[in-house]
């Protein structure tokens, strides 16, 4: 079942193999398990609980639904994503505290290109019949997943076709891999007043305050392009 196969194939394999095993370990409900096992040990037994997940629906993230729901403005699209990305969800853009590009000794903030749901810039730029036919399948997707949160059908096509266009916008203004290869190309580390004006309209005040990361001082833009876009 792979393309190819190899030693560091077989490592990871193994690895994924312990990793199952010290998990399956620690999800038994056992008094003397110890916390930090516990912990992981009933957060892989929900996750590995489809009957429990599916009886939820879409109960569990109904909160970030609803917080999409009432979004009125730009600001409060700004809010929102700076929220979401406090659970976990990047929006339009990623944001990661990493190790500095030009000194692995300290971390900095960084935005990152994102916001798509295929792999990389060329899916939505290029048009070849393949590359059409893979936006015109994402569409459909899209569609499907809306349906199944509870959009009526009718207007779950109307949005799929919209979040095509906007992840198509993000898109043209990424870096391509080639270019990312060169770490020169990721390495801007801007002020908060640069930052804003990459991205004037989009509030980044209001992201950054939502995402409950603390005052910064500067950010690395990895792709000065795509937070433009």
């Amino acid at each position: 079942d792979r393309a190819r196969w190899g030693r560091s194939d077989e490592v990871t394999e193994r690895n994924q193999a312990l990793l199952r095993d010290i998990l399956e370990s620690v999800a038994r409900l056992d008094p003397a398990r110890e916390p930090a096992a516990a912990r992981a040990g009933d957060f892989y037994a929900s996750c590995m609980d489809e009957d429990a997940i599916e009886r939820a629906g879409l109960r569990p993230v109904a909160p970030l639904l609803s917080q999409i729901d009432v979004a009125a403005s730009k600001a409060d699209l700004a809010r929102v994503a700076g929220a979401l990305r406090r659970d976990g969800v990047d929006v339009f853009f990623t944001l990661a505290i990493v190790p500095a590009l030009g000194d692995a000794t300290r971390t900095v903030a960084e935005v990152d290109q994102g916001g798509l749901s295929l792999p990389d810039r060329g899916y939505y730029t290029r048009q070849d019949p393949r590359s059409v036919e893979t936006r015109t399948r994402l569409a459909s997707h899209v569609a499907t997943m809306l349906e199944l949160g509870g959009t009526p059908r009718k207007r779950a096509q109307t949005d799929a076709a919209q979040v095509v266009i906007v992840e198509t916008a993000l898109a043209e203004g990424h870096l391509d891999s080639v270019a990312r290869r060169d770490p020169a190309s990721r390495d801007h580390l801007v002020g908060l007043e640069a930052l804003r004006a990459l991205a004037p309209a989009f509030d980044t005040s209001a992201y950054l305050e939502a995402t409950g990361l603390g005052p910064l001082e500067a950010v690395n833009v990895a792709s000065p392009g795509a937070l433009r876009a």
